[in-house]
């Protein structure tokens, strides 16, 4: 019966089509199926987990429904007895006990091959892969699997630490990406979304959730409880980090119980002798926010001396981007390198601005290393189309700086922060007031684009840097 062993192989891998699945349903409403099934087919662990869990229903159910109105202790000298699981003595009267055992076995039988037929729920599927990803199922390891495949309640999910992998949600916008490391479980749930991060880093935005079925996260230290929001979630050494980006997120700390709602623009750590308090994502004096009609929201959070700024597409004409910024008054400049990128986007950029003010269409200056492109000087003098020149063939990590003196703003490059080259300089209708910072910006509308920044200053006019 080698067609019966394929589908069963098929089953176990959960490839098989409707029209397998109704065949694989008639091969075993034949008894010689059912009976090789029964005595040479190798039991995988679902299959022994249906066994156990039914005859020990069975026998249970047996005790109480066949024989509560026999009397029990007359015939318990004459009659066989079965071990129950729990090791105490079950006696049968010798006329039924046949029968009962018969029935049982019956009864285990299509349990058995209920769960055979039941399709294996898959609770999301890998969008984006990587080599070296691994999928653990139970005893079985799956290396390098295709985008597409279908992940199941009890799958875990390892990233290696060069690559990063995309998990979605069928039927809604829900999407994990989880980071470099990152060793992530989906858990079998009745109502809501159950996962335990291990070890590693997730960012994830979530649909709107019913208030009844939440996601919920566990790591080590903290449950992390989600209606519907963009969020990052990391496992430290001896806490747990949540940054939220929009809506809020309800963090438990697993020691103590204690919880509080971390909202948009905090982040909050959970762990032994740690404060469990909300923290702003930027110090002061920065603030961030979009600028434009960006695809998606932007965000930024600064951890040390680094700064990642993730934002939307960059529109000829109009600003569409993010913009992590501080005031400043009369002359100054501002400086950064930049360091890397983590998206994929090949059109991705990421440099220094001098803006008029925060309006989409304000005169501006933007100096950004394009991921592909080289170096880029932005320029919106007036309020107008911008223009753009390509003013080097750098790639990142690179320095970038622009100065404002009086109404002039120029333009300067290092490859290491001490020799700086002038790239370019315009007239811009400014205010004694201007805002300058961080600016990153993507093609893609739907998909983030994140860079991250060191060495940024902010100098006002006679102060030297660090």
């Amino acid at each position: 019966m080698k067609c019966l062993d394929d589908l069963l192989l098929k089953w176990r891998d959960g490839s098989l089509t409707d029209a397998e699945l109704k065949e694989l349903k008639t091969l075993l409403e034949q008894p010689d199926a059912r009976r090789r099934l029964a005595e040479e087919f190798s039991f995988e662990y679902e299959l022994g987990e249906a066994f156990r869990a039914e005859r020990a229903r069975q026998r249970t159910q047996q005790q109480a429904d066949s024989f509560k109105n026999l009397e029990l202790e007359q015939a318990a000298e004459s009659t066989p007895s079965l071990e129950h699981p729990d090791r105490t003595t079950i006696a049968f009267p010798g006329r039924h006990w046949r029968a009962a055992l018969a029935l049982a076995a019956c009864a285990v039988g299509f349990a058995i091959v209920g769960a055979l037929l039941i399709p294996k729920a898959t609770v999301a599927l890998l969008e984006q892969t990587a080599a070296g990803l691994v999928i653990k199922r139970g005893s079985s390891v799956v290396a390098s699997p295709a985008a597409g495949y279908r992940l199941r309640a009890g799958d875990a999910v390892l990233v290696p630490t060069n690559a990063v992998a995309v998990v979605a949600y069928e039927g809604e916008t829900t999407r994990i990406r989880a980071g470099a490391g990152a060793h992530l479980v989906f858990e079998a749930a009745d109502e809501g979304k159950q996962l335990t991060l291990v070890g590693g880093t997730i960012s994830a935005i979530v649909a709107p959730q019913p208030k009844d079925e939440p996601m919920s996260i566990t790591t080590p230290h903290a449950v992390a409880t989600v209606l519907g929001t963009e969020f990052s979630l990391s496992v430290l050494s001896n806490a747990s980090r949540l940054d939220v980006v929009e809506g809020s997120v309800r963090l438990e700390r697993r020691e103590d119980e204690k919880a509080i709602v971390v909202p948009a623009g905090y982040s909050a750590a959970a762990g032994a002798d740690i404060e469990l308090a909300t923290r702003s994502l930027l110090p002061e004096p920065w603030s961030s926010q979009d600028i434009g009609l960006t695809g998606r929201s932007g965000h930024a959070k600064w951890e040390g001396k680094k700064c990642r700024v993730a934002g939307g597409d960059l529109r000829r004409g109009r600003d569409a981007f993010h913009f992590v910024y501080q005031t400043l008054d009369g002359d100054g400049e501002i400086r950064a390198r930049v360091l890397d990128f983590e998206s994929r986007d090949q059109r991705a950029k990421a440099g220094v601005l001098i803006r008029e003010s925060l309006k989409s269409s304000a005169p501006a200056a933007f100096l950004r290393v394009n991921a592909t492109k080289g170096l880029e000087f932005s320029k919106r003098q007036r309020r107008e189309p911008n223009l753009i020149e390509l003013v080097g063939v750098e790639s990142f990590p690179y320095w970038v700086r622009l100065v404002r003196r009086g109404s002039t703003i120029t333009a300067y490059k290092s490859a290491d922060g001490v020799d700086w080259v002038q790239t370019g300089s315009e007239t811009f209708e400014l205010g004694p007031r201007i805002y300058v910072g961080l600016g990153v910006t993507s093609s893609e509308k739907s998909g983030e684009n994140a860079a991250v920044f060191d060495n940024v200053s902010v100098l006002a006019d006679g102060t030297r840097p660090e």
